[in-house]
């Protein structure tokens, strides 16, 4: 089985929320999604959805008690915004392969992706496995901590950084 999402023009670079439909072929497909435009009939774009910030501008004011606070001035990753990262288009006819999707559990939401025969790019994984990590050290050194970024509440649904 192959999916593959429809776009009436190219995705382009620009940061962009994935449906949930597109989050769980994202997880299906082992951290990548396929893409086809009209334009190019035999050809998809296989996209990986990697992590993006927003920076968040310094401010200051005083509270209260007229003692002058500060904030801001560091990145803070977004929870659904994406970073599209592609290879390029590939060959429908050429360069797909069938592979052996085993069961995969969602830990966040206790939904699975079912054993599976899948279609998928021939490949290699072109974005880098310290995606995580870069996420967490840019956080670090933010005086903002909502929740542990470590955990399961930064990342999407499906996304298990394969």
């Amino acid at each position: 089985m192959l999916w593959i999402i429809p776009l009436r023009e190219e995705l382009g670079d620009d940061d962009f929320r994935p449906r949930l439909f597109e989050k769980y072929l994202h997880a299906m497909y082992f951290g990548r999604a396929y893409y086809w435009v009209p334009t190019k009939p035999c050809r998809l774009l296989p996209v990986h959805y990697s992590c993006s910030c927003r920076y968040i501008e310094p401010t200051s004011f005083y509270d209260e008690d007229g003692e002058e606070k500060s904030f801001g001035g560091y990145y803070l990753p977004y929870k659904t915004i994406k970073k599209p990262n592609s290879i390029g288009y590939i060959d429908v006819a050429t360069e797909l392969k069938s592979v052996e999707r085993p069961l995969f559990r969602n830990k966040k939401w206790d939904e699975e992706i079912p054993a599976c025969r899948i279609m998928m790019d021939t490949k290699e994984k072109w974005w880098s496995d310290k995606e995580k990590e870069e996420m967490i050290l840019a956080m670090e050194n933010t005086p903002y901590q909502h929740g542990d970024f470590d955990s399961e509440e930064w990342y999407d649904s499906y996304d298990d950084f394969c």
